[in-house]
């Protein structure tokens, strides 16, 4: 017949307590380090996605023998940006007269500190090049930046730290 010893009946509720109060005194040293590093982090993934979109628009122009541009809206808050074809050949956003592909916004504390492209439209053309620039993206309370470059002869996309 089995025998329980004193030793063998399981945890009792002081060791539960004390295991309870050490995860959550790791948990109050972890989460304000967390907090501070989250708006670097939704910096690096706005760049990300300001990447992808001006790929695409390449991807797209070059596909489908068209203009296609992403128009950078620093006026708004959050900033935003815009994927356009270029439909009526004029190499500017029109909101009205040309194909709004998608607009995205930016991270709320996430903003563009500089934009180098005439009429803040980043331009992608059927042959693969640009019309060239680079947009600075930033944080609104750090000083942290991202540069996002186009070269105008082959329309290729880099992030510079």
């Amino acid at each position: 017949m089995l025998t329980l010893n004193r030793n063998d009946r399981g945890v009792t509720l002081l060791e539960m307590v004390i295991v309870l109060v050490i995860l959550g005194i790791f948990l109050a040293l972890a989460v304000p380090r967390f907090v501070k590093t989250l708006p670097g982090m939704k910096l690096k993934g706005d760049t990300r996605d300001v990447v992808s979109v001006l790929r695409l628009a390449r991807m797209r122009a070059v596909a489908e023998r068209a203009v296609y541009g992403v128009y950078f809206d620093d006026q708004k808050s959050p900033p935003e940006y815009v994927l356009f074809k270029d439909v009526n050949g004029n190499e500017k956003f029109n909101a009205v007269g040309d194909d709004i592909v998608f607009s995205r916004e930016l991270y709320k504390k996430v903003l563009y500190r500089r934009v180098n492209f005439l009429d803040y439209v980043a331009l992608l053309k059927p042959d693969g090049t640009s019309n060239g620039g680079s947009i600075t993206l930033g944080l609104s309370e750090r000083s942290d930046s991202l540069v996002v470059h186009i070269l105008p002869s082959t329309g290729r996309v880099k992030v510079i730290p």
